[in-house]
């Protein structure tokens, strides 16, 4: 990733947009940042933060309290290059109250053809931004500021303190608390899912295979009922359809001749719809015949009326036509009389009107001229008073001219002596700023002083300590040395012990084998076998021996618990232990155990009088022996306690002696950089003074002040006058003007008076011509309107008359074509009712005819009315059809199924108890047959059951199964995870990583002199390759030295961060405190810093330094804001 540009307004300091061109900023690999505390360098990492994530970086949050208390709104625009694609992230927000609400949110990608809106919301947004970037907020400021103090103080940092900061940095914490949460979470949800497993396990019940195999067997059973119950009920079943069938035919044909009887009562009804459909097909027929014929006599009376009617209205119109061309003729003869003289008189009027309007331009043009003369003549005052004013302030202006460049004269003769006071004032600054490095120097020398003092108290306070805590752990040793020799005795006791223990079980076993023996001659009788011998004859049987009252198996068990009880070496070696390290850290002898002459164990007391009770003593020993370890626990923990006390004293000490050693290094390097910096200070002073005898460094500064006013002024001056030169020279090309213009607006002037005499002149003769003209009228305008009208009157009155006339005889020419149209029509007419009376009479004099007349001879005379009455209609007669069609088609299907009923039957009959008998007995079977399908069912169902459940049981065993063996894995990561060793291990990696990667980065800083490396414990080390590639720690290197250290450092931690990311971060910002380094360091910073530039990376250094910044070429200038409510500024310069 490399920033392109960022536009900032309204964010902390500033106010007005200020832009960051990066491009040229980034150019040279390294920049430097520079300004006053609190004008707002750290503001530009808050407006890439909030560009990017809508938060800034300091405080992780976005408030109010960011927006500039002077404005309402905050608005920041970043762009930058992830490869070879284009980003701009876009945000701006308003202040609600005290709450911050966003109003845009945009991140949009420019490439070569357009720019694409990736996200425009703001939840969205901050997720493309992570997605792309692959980088969180603090992820991105741990990686993009670098805060180099904080890392060499992490130089100097021990054990966990750096783990602390190890973790905070790349964020491990994840893996420790979070980690062994999730793995806990995981156990107790595994942990719960075999609980449930296991209960819906015991939920299955007996699903067992000998269960499956019973449910199985009864499942066969029931199929074998209902295989022999099914065929005979399909026996009954097809007995059952073929009575049922017989009973179906004899209720058909008792139907059919029910039907045959009600047909036979609608014959006479049949017959009369019959008659009604012939005498209608016959009126249907004849209807067309009549109506043509009244048609056509009609016809013929309306063709002659029409006749009538047209020849009236043709004698109506040639009278009018007559008229109007005697209307026509007389306004074309008045029109002929009056238009020639009309058009004579309209042209004269024309030219009349011409003239007129040329009057009137000619009076508008000389009213015209006689206000240009007035505005010309008041022009021409105003251009000669402007001259006389132009006159009179250029001679102001040259006698003001004069007297600037005489002062300014003066006052650059001045400038050498100036020239001198200001290379004094800056060799006194450097003189003072020398004698302040100098006050610092003698500061440290007494801090170096101070720290070999307190150091040195705190190596005797040490040592003190450390010898008390000798003393009480000899105290420690010597009550060890005493239970050394008492555990050494308890032991022999017990070894003694089971000796005793074991004479008792020998003399046991003799006591059982002769008690087996006294039992077996009890039982001898005499003619019967031994058991032994076979002997028939037992003549000195065996007489029973004395009763022991051992018991053999407590004797066992006690001697068990003795031989099983190793306390007493798990102690002896944890003495020896201690012992050990006592004798090494206070030089006394490790513990010897005790010597005696006899080596066998001694015999306890009292053991052959009471030898029933060894158990019961034994376990009292053991009784008293925990007693007494339990007093040595106490004393081992206290010993364990105070020798880790001696060996924190002792690390304590090594590490003092090494902060004393150094501290009185650096005290020695104090006092020589102090007296280096005096003989800095005197060298300067001396040659100050003489090189400026004639100033003193107390008065200096006021002359300085002096001359910088005195300089001021003289560019004050020199301001002035150029001003003065040019507008001199504006003056004089003004009062070249005025007077180039005076004489213009007199010529103009005498133009436009001639102009007017002659428009004058002009005017009155053609005034007097349009007065020959107009004679009495008073305009031409009005007499031409009026002639025009006259003659537009004639010409109009005529045309109107023409077209009257033609019109007129257009109506004549067609009621005369009108008229012949109707007595055509008439003659076709009559032709028309003859055809048709003759086609009636043929209709008449056929069979239909004849019939018509014959049915319908009640009327008078046959008409269409008549005829119309015997007509059916489509729906009457349609029903007619259909019901005749019905009544035939049942009369014939009646006959017909009759027939085949008959047929059918072949005179079989069931009668209606045969019927009822083989139904009942049907419906039983198949009752039965039901109830053989629900056991069926039912055996079906449990067998199924019992198949899905021992499935079931199955995988759930198997699922069970798989659980213990997940839940011991996460019982082992949950020992694994347990405190902080997991994270700890994946800090010591880290650190690993981090510093081979640091040390490669050294080794190129310092031409291959230093690099960085790992102690045993965690700490870091300095391999010098110039002395041999001695290592020694990071304490002992100077102040330059430490510099690129932890500048390697500090590099490799932010790659490490950046790793997370989806591109590499090409830029940083190193926060140093630069204000500390000599002149000597500062050369050493900036080499370091400019061999980065052969990795492609631009640097921001971020500072307040002055000689800092007259080293870098690149510079971000941020000037504070000022009082008067200016925001802060931005400058780049090279």
């Amino acid at each position: 990733m490399r920033p392109l540009q960022l536009n900032v307004r309204g964010l902390h300091s500033f106010r007005e947009e200020q832009t960051i061109d990066f491009n040229h900023l980034c150019a040279g690999g390294v920049f430097g940042i520079f300004g006053p505390t609190g004008s707002g360098k750290s503001t530009i990492l808050d407006a890439m933060t909030f560009a990017l994530y809508g938060k800034i970086s300091r405080s992780g949050a976005a408030g109010a309290s960011m927006i500039n208390q002077s404005e309402s709104e905050v608005a920041v625009s970043f762009s930058f290059r992830l490869g070879e694609r284009m980003f701009t992230a876009e945000r701006r927000a308003k202040r609600n109250d005290s709450q911050l609400k966003t109003t845009r949110s945009r991140l949009i990608e420019t490439t070569s053809d357009a720019s694409v809106v990736l996200a425009d919301k703001t939840g969205a947004m901050n997720r493309e931004v992570e997605n792309i970037i692959g980088l969180k907020i603090d992820d991105f400021t741990r990686a993009v500021v670098l805060p180099q103090n904080k890392f060499s103080e992490f130089l100097s940092l021990k054990g966990a303190e750096r783990g602390e900061v190890l973790q905070r940095l790349f964020d491990l914490h994840k893996y420790g608390d979070e980690l062994n949460e999730k793995v806990k979470n995981h156990l107790a949800e595994s942990e719960t899912q075999r609980r449930t497993i296991e209960g819906e396990q015991n939920g299955l019940g007996d699903a067992s295979k000998v269960a499956l195999a019973q449910a199985r067997q009864a499942v066969v059973q029931v199929e074998n009922e209902l295989k022999q119950a099914a065929s005979e009920k399909d026996e009954l079943e097809t007995k059952w359809k073929k009575a049922r069938d017989i009973r179906e035919q004899q209720n058909i044909r008792e139907e059919l001749l029910s039907e045959r009887e009600t047909l036979s009562q609608e014959q006479p009804q049949h017959e009369r719809r019959l008659q009604a459909l012939r005498l209608s097909a016959i009126a249907h027929h004849l209807l067309p015949y009549i109506e043509d014929k009244e048609r056509s006599e009609q016809a013929r009376d309306e063709a002659e009326e029409a006749l009538r009617i047209s020849q009236a209205e043709s004698e109506k119109l040639e009278k009018d036509e007559k008229e109007a061309e005697n209307i026509y003729r007389t306004a074309r003869e008045k029109r002929q009389a009056e238009e020639p003289d009309l058009t004579v008189k309209i042209s004269q009027l024309e030219e009349a009107e011409t003239l007129e309007t040329q009057l009137q331009d000619s009076a508008e043009k000389i009213e015209e001229t006689r206000t240009e003369e007035t505005r010309l003549q008041k022009e021409q005052m105003t251009a000669q008073r402007e001259w006389e004013q132009a006159t009179e302030e250029d001679t102001q202006a040259k006698e003001a001219l004069q007297e600037k460049e005489s002062e300014l004269t003066t006052l650059e003769d001045n400038e050498p002596k100036r020239e001198q006071i200001r290379r004094a004032q800056e060799k006194g600054d450097a003189l003072k700023q020398q004698a302040q490095r100098l006050e610092e120097e003698k500061e440290a020398e007494q801090q170096a002083i101070e720290i070999v003092r307190q150091q040195a108290a705190e190596l005797n306070d040490e040592k003190a300590q450390r010898e008390r805590a000798a003393e009480q752990l000899a105290v420690s040793q010597s009550n060890l040395s005493q239970w050394y020799i008492d555990l050494h005795e308890a032991k022999r006791e017990q070894e003694t012990w089971v000796e005793a223990i074991k004479e008792a079980q020998t003399k046991t076993i003799n006591h059982n084998q002769a008690e087996t023996i006294r039992t077996l001659v009890a039982h001898l009788e005499e003619g019967k076998a031994c058991p032994v011998c076979g002997s028939e004859h037992h003549p000195s049987p065996g007489h029973p021996v004395g009763q022991v009252n051992h018991h053999y198996d407590a004797l066992e068990e006690a001697r068990e618990r003795l031989q099983a009880d190793f306390q007493i070496d798990r102690y002896l070696l944890q003495l020896d232990h201690y012992s050990e390290q006592i004798a090494t850290m206070i030089e006394l002898s490790a513990l010897q155990p005790p010597t005696s002459g006899d080596e066998r164990p001694a015999h306890p007391e009292h053991m052959d009088e009471d030898a029933e009770h060894l158990p019961t003593k034994a376990q009292q020993f053991l009784h008293k022996l925990e007693a007494k370890l339990r007093s040595l626990d106490k004393l081992l923990k206290n010993t364990r306690q105070q020798i880790e006390e001696v060996q924190q004293y002792d690390a304590n000490l090594r590490e003092i002696e090494t902060l004393y050693r150094q501290a009185t290094t650096n005290q020695k390097e104090a006092t020589t950089k102090k007296q280096k910096q005096a003989d800095i200070y005197q060298k300067q002073n001396d040659e100050w003074l003489e090189s400026f005898p004639e100033h003193s460094l107390s008065t200096i500064d006021d002359a300085w002040e002096a001359a910088k006013e005195e300089q001021e002024r003289q560019l004050k001056l020199r301001e002035e006058v150029r001003e003065l030169q040019q507008n001199r020279e504006q003056l004089r090309d003004h009062l070249k003007k005025a007077e180039t213009r005076q004489t213009n607006m007199q010529m103009s002037l005498l133009q436009r008076q001639t102009e007017l005499e002659q428009l004058k002149n002009t005017y009155q003769q053609e005034q007097a011509r349009l007065q020959q003209w107009l004679g009495e009228n008073t305009s031409a305008s009005a007499a031409l309107t009026e002639a025009k009208d006259r003659r537009q009157f004639l010409q109009s009155e005529e045309k109107t008359a023409e077209e009257t006339f033609q019109k007129a005889t257009r109506k004549h020419q067609e009621a005369q074509q009108q008229q012949a149209a109707a007595a055509k029509q008439r003659t076709a007419a009559i032709e028309q009712y003859h055809l048709a009376e003759e086609r009636w009479q043929q209709q008449l004099n056929t069979s239909e005819g004849r019939e018509a007349e014959k049915h319908f001879a009640h009327h008078e005379e046959l008409t269409s009315a008549a005829i119309q009455d015997y007509c059916l209609t489509n729906n009457d007669r349609k029903k007619y059809e259909e019901d005749t069609r019905n009544f035939e088609t049942r009369l014939s299907h009646t006959n017909q199924r009759l027939s085949e009923v008959e047929k059918t039957l072949d005179g079989q009959r069931v009668t209606d108890e045969e019927w009822e008998v083989l139904d009942n007995t049907l419906q039983q079977k198949e009752a039965h047959v039901e109830k053989l399908l629900g056991d069926q069912s039912v055996a079906r169902s449990k067998w199924e059951d019992l198949q899905d459940k021992h499935h079931r049981y199955q995988e759930l065993e198997e699922e069970r199964q798989q659980l213990v063996t997940k839940i011991g894995h996460y019982r082992e990561l949950a020992n694994v995870f347990r405190g902080k060793a997991f994270v700890d291990f994946i800090a010591e990696e880290q650190l690993m990583q981090v510093t081979r990667h640091a040390s490669e980065r050294l080794h190129a800083l310092t031409q291959g002199r230093y690099a960085l490396t790992l102690d045993s414990n965690g700490g870091f080390l300095i391999a010098d390759y110039f002395n041999g590639g001695q290592k020694r720690p990071t304490s002992t290197l100077s102040g330059g030295e430490t510099f690129l250290t932890s500048l390697a450092l500090a590099l490799s931690l932010s790659v490490s961060i950046q790793l997370r990311g989806q591109h590499p971060l090409e830029f940083f910002f190193l926060d140093e405190g630069f204000g500390t380094l000599d002149a000597e360091l500062l050369d050493t910073v900036v080499n370091a810093l400019e061999q980065l530039q052969t990795e492609q990376l631009a640097v921001g250094v971020i500072s307040h330094v002055p000689e800092l910044q007259e080293r870098l070429h690149k510079r971000l200038l941020v000037e504070a804001p000022k009082p008067g409510g200016e925001g802060s500024r931005l400058t780049i310069t090279s």
